[in-house]
């Protein structure tokens, strides 16, 4: 399904007036669903850690490679770091598992960035990632602002699945990839962030060394919250059916013959 892009990305506004060279580079490693949005547009309140946006989503590059009248990812990315880089030398990306495949890795992705720091960001309750994602990927809205393909939602326990499997997986990749390569990262959860956003933007700038001013950490969210009573329905739900798939494969991985009970605290705790 075709699906209307966040159009607020492209907006000149958000350039920044005195752009620098890049001396480090963000990279909000994230998984549909996960905060994302929400962990980007608070640092760039804060204007020391550029504007996180998913600049090599596919189909946000296309339009890209039209604004800045460029081809190719590797030139869209040069070109938005003299227009997208605080004045500090900070720019900032956001890209999912999915958009390595772009670069061709995760190694060529970070050397197409200026000394790139990460920040894994997960949800612990992934079954409510799943479901949003699975939401998401019916009514094409991934933040609000962005125009609905369609208003229509309804339960389907195979694609919660589905989702719930591939956010796993791509976390776990995106883990095992930082952690084996040597490239430098922290790991942060959006409860967290959701629960001490002053903390967290704090320690992402420990992390990358940032002089942040404390002024700048005065952060209200920007981002709405999109999640509603459907959420709730689909997961008490998931949860009562007596053929979920996947909990099935993982008492058949595991092999264990305990309760469905037992098994949702081990996927859900």
């Amino acid at each position: 399904m075709e699906q209307h892009l966040y159009e607020d990305q492209f907006n000149e506004i958000h350039n920044f007036e005195e752009c620098t060279s890049v001396k480090k580079t963000l990279v909000i490693a994230s998984t549909p669903r996960s905060g994302s949005h929400f962990l980007g547009h608070a640092l760039h309140q804060t204007n020391h850690f550029g504007f996180p946006l998913e600049y090599a989503n596919p189909t946000n590059l296309a339009r890209w490679e039209e604004v800045l009248n460029v081809k190719g990812v590797k030139n869209v990315l040069d070109t938005l770091k003299t227009k997208r880089t605080s004045s500090n030398g900070i720019f900032s990306i956001k890209a999912h598992f999915s958009h390595l495949q772009q670069f061709g890795g995760l190694r060529e992705f970070a050397q197409s960035l200026d000394n790139p720091h990460f920040v894994m960001l997960t949800r612990r309750d992934i079954l409510n990632q799943a479901i949003s994602l699975s939401i998401a990927r019916q009514t094409g809205v991934w933040i609000a602002g962005q125009q609905a393909m369609s208003e229509n939602v309804k339960y389907d326990e195979k694609d919660i699945c589905f989702c719930l499997k591939r956010t796993v997986l791509h976390n776990a990749s995106w883990k095992y990839l930082l952690a084996s390569t040597g490239l430098k990262y922290i790991e942060i959860t959006f409860e967290e962030a959701r629960a001490k956003l002053p903390h967290t933007v704090c320690a992402i700038a420990n992390f990358m060394e940032v002089d942040l001013p404390l002024e700048n950490v005065t952060l209200s969210p920007v981002t709405k919250k999109q999640s509603n009573g459907i959420n709730e329905e689909w997961k008490e739900k998931f949860l009562q059916s007596k053929h979920s798939e996947i909990l099935l494969d993982i008492d058949l991985a595991l092999g264990l013959k305990s309760k469905k009970k037992q098994l949702k605290e081990i996927l859900f705790s």
